[in-house]
């Protein structure tokens, strides 16, 4: 009704009946309440632009459950990629059998939406309208274009396959517990007043909607799109916790454990510190098979050693990681080489020096400290009452970036100066020597534009700098210092 005449009314019926639906699958990927609320509203928003397409499907739920994948793995992308925080996903391992379905929902609501996006979309619709609709036989199978029988038969053959994926994750549940589990917890009530605001906001296709919302919306389509005429997502496989005795056995080990691990971060789409806490020893460098430039972070978790990974990154930013130095303070004596690449080091020790090795074994590479005369930005301060800058009492910070086709929107809370001048070293690709004079936390707010038209992620480096200026009353001049930079050379 809402394709044919855009009843808004009939539109509304569609979100009321499928909030608390769309806001539990964006939940328990984003783990973040107020993030699952606008990839809610991204996601009827996008329904509301597509309705006519839509309209022409058997199974609704079906296309809202991957359009809220989608959604939610760009927003939580987005944001990771922007703020670099490392979220601890709630894994458990060595868990036993257990016909409990408040454990076994424990054990399986960090792994539920990844395995679910693994099986085929037949499959995927039965057990979202049987467990998670709560829709009974006939129906699923009238959903389906089939008959009851049919869909109880295809009900079961999915719930096992799914079972059997949880398994390979450590999660070995009875079908019949796992079917419980599901049904009894899957959907869980949005905040009160979502529905309305969802409803309001979709049916005029997001005139109202943040900026971050409209992106998410963007950013969703755009990856359905993709998704039906690139690739399949390389599906994840168990990890190998094996040793070797040769060193070709070795290696092959290091090797599968790697793409076992990188496999996890391409069908996941989030950037979770734990697949790398928890990772096996490993150190290794491949070609990425990622669409995107996802990740790149080190850390030391549960076992207090510094452990390093980066998917879909540059050579030049692998080098950074290695060397523990700004990739703006790299100066490369020989060409480095071209591509992206996926990189692990998390082994029990010296992981920068492991990844160093490693890429002196595979590319001929060696990096050494010098300071040099070096083309900068001094930063300094023009305007110490400058509204996007203003001093903060926080203790922790926070760091946002939305963007769309025509700006881009930072937002920081309690931010030190190094963070600050972090933004404006990857937005400007230069390195910024601090000579502002500026002392303690700052709130940060800088909006500006894209000006080269067709290229994203480009834009007009002056322009922004004016921006910086105008907005942050920081002046940032171009001048020769001298600079300890990694000098990256052939290895002799």
């Amino acid at each position: 009704e809402y394709a044919d005449r855009k009843s808004e009314q009939a539109f509304r019926e569609l979100v009321e009946r499928h909030t608390d639906f769309v806001y539990s699958v964006a939940l328990r990927q984003a783990r973040n309440p107020p993030l699952a609320e606008e990839v809610t509203q991204a996601v009827f928003i996008a329904l509301a632009k597509k309705a006519h397409k839509v309209a022409k499907s058997a199974v609704v739920v079906g296309w809202l459950f991957r359009a809220t994948q989608y959604a939610a793995l760009n927003a939580v992308r987005t944001e990771c990629r922007r703020q670099h925080l490392m979220q601890e996903a709630a894994r458990m391992e060595n868990i036993n059998q257990t016909s409990d379905a408040g454990d076994v929902w424990e054990q399986i609501v960090p792994l539920l939406n990844e395995a679910m996006s693994q099986l085929g979309a037949k499959d995927r619709d039965a057990l979202l309208l049987r467990y998670f609709r709560n829709k009974d036989l006939r129906e699923v199978g009238r959903a389906l274009g089939t008959s009851e029988d049919a869909a109880k038969m295809r009900i079961g053959r999915a719930l096992e396959k799914l079972r059997l994926i949880l398994a390979r994750r450590g999660v070995a549940t009875p079908s019949a517990a796992l079917a419980l589990a599901i049904s009894t917890n899957a959907v869980h009530a949005a905040p009160a007043g979502l529905s309305s605001a969802v409803a309001t906001a979709a049916a005029l296709k997001g005139a109202t909607a943040s900026n971050s919302t409209l992106t998410l919306v963007k950013g969703a389509l755009k990856i359905m799109a993709w998704s039906k005429t690139k690739i399949a997502v390389v599906a994840g496989i168990g990890l190998l916790l094996a040793t070797g005795t040769t060193t070709v056995a070795v290696k092959e080990i290091s090797h599968l454990r790697a793409e076992s691990v990188f496999n996890r971060f391409y069908h996941r789409h989030s950037m979770d510190f734990s697949l790398l806490d928890d990772a096996p020893p490993t150190l290794a460098i491949q070609p990425t098979k990622s669409p995107f430039q996802m990740w790149d972070f080190s850390g030391s978790g549960k076992s207090g050693v510094t452990k390093m990974l980066g998917v879909g990154q540059s050579m030049t930013a692998m080098l950074a990681d290695a060397y523990g130095i700004s990739q703006y303070r790299i100066a490369a004596d020989t060409p480095l080489p071209p591509g992206s690449y996926d990189y692990i080091a998390s082994l029990p020790r010296d992981n920068a020096k492991a990844l160093q090795q490693e890429i002196r074994n595979k590319f001929g590479l060696v990096g050494r400290r010098e300071t040099r005369d070096t083309d900068v930005l001094v930063l300094k301060v023009q305007n110490r009452n400058a509204p996007g800058l203003q001093p903060s009492a926080s203790q922790g910070s926070t760091e946002t970036w939305n963007e769309n086709d025509k700006e881009r929107d930072i937002h920081g809370t309690g931010l030190p100066v190094d963070s600050v001048i972090g933004i404006l070293e990857e937005n400007l690709n230069a390195a910024v020597i601090d000579q502002s004079g500026l002392t303690g936390r700052f709130n940060l707010q800088l909006k500006y534009k894209w000006t080269v038209p067709g290229k994203e992620h480009q834009f007009d480096r002056d322009d922004f700098r004016q921006a910086v200026l105008d907005q942050l009353g920081l002046e940032l001049v171009p001048s020769v210092q001298p600079l300890e930079v990694l000098v990256v050379e052939r290895a002799k």
